[in-house]
């Protein structure tokens, strides 16, 4: 059986990606010595929408969210939300009990 984890070595996938499907991509950080998987944030934009995170895999994250919704402009508050039942309070009392 394959697996794929989250790790520093998937990002330029993520990255690759997402440029393949014509995002702009951009990284902004405060310091010269700044660690590129905690101390910058990711960028990418298409058509109007921004998007940013802590990493190239939650970037991918969020623009996959995008794509999946596929938001009329301009979009409505919440537009990103996906209505259905709460899986996080149905997976994480299984591991956790009562949170």
């Amino acid at each position: 059986m394959a697996s794929l984890a989250n790790a520093g070595n998937v990002s330029n996938t993520c990255l690759l990606i997402l440029r393949k499907h014509g995002y702009e991509l951009w990284v902004e950080g405060d310091s010269e010595n700044a660690n590129p998987f905690t101390d910058i944030f990711w960028f990418a934009k298409k058509g109007g929408y921004d998007f940013v995170a802590n990493s190239p895999l939650e970037l991918l994250g969020l623009v996959t969210i995008f794509e999946f919704k596929n938001p009329q402009t301009p979009p409505e508050d919440y537009w990103w939300l996906v209505e259905g039942e709460n899986i996080l309070d149905e997976l994480l009392p299984k591991t956790f009990g009562k949170i």
